[in-house]
């Protein structure tokens, strides 16, 4: 029996502290968002990681509905939180995972607003990762 349905809600409820244990990936994990295109695991989780360090408290997620079938979760969500520079973000989403043969994240399919990701967090990630370089 597949555990999915935990394992996508413990995803997406730490998505914004850099998600969940790399135990929980696929080898051959995939991720897509409007934004990014399809791009693999190890362009995925540094993501994840550098989301991390934007917030200044982590980011709030609210799964609102779930669905499953099989080895496929779909969650409704939104999330709200302060970035490190003080700024609020919130936004909605739509998340649908899907898993391999060993209840492991396989493919994040990522819905959301693209206006609040656009015109706040990737200006703030812009300029945290400039504040590290200097």
């Amino acid at each position: 029996m597949c555990d999915c349905v935990e394992i996508a809600s413990k995803f997406l409820l730490n998505i914004g502290s850099g998600g969940i244990d790399v135990r929980h990936y696929a080898d051959d994990l995939t991720a897509w968002s409007p934004l990014m295109g399809t791009i693999p695991r190890e362009e995925y989780l540094p993501k994840l990681k550098t989301v991390s360090e934007v917030w200044h408290r982590p980011l709030e997620v609210t799964i609102d509905t779930i669905t499953a079938e099989g080895s496929r979760v779909v969650l409704q969500a939104r999330s709200n939180g302060r970035l490190y520079d003080g700024q609020e973000y919130a936004n909605t989403y739509l998340f649908l995972l899907e898993f391999d043969d060993q209840n492991r994240i396989r493919h994040v399919r990522e819905y959301f607003d693209p206006d609040p990701v656009r015109e706040i967090l990737q200006p703030a990630v812009q300029r945290w990762r400039e504040r590290e370089i200097t």
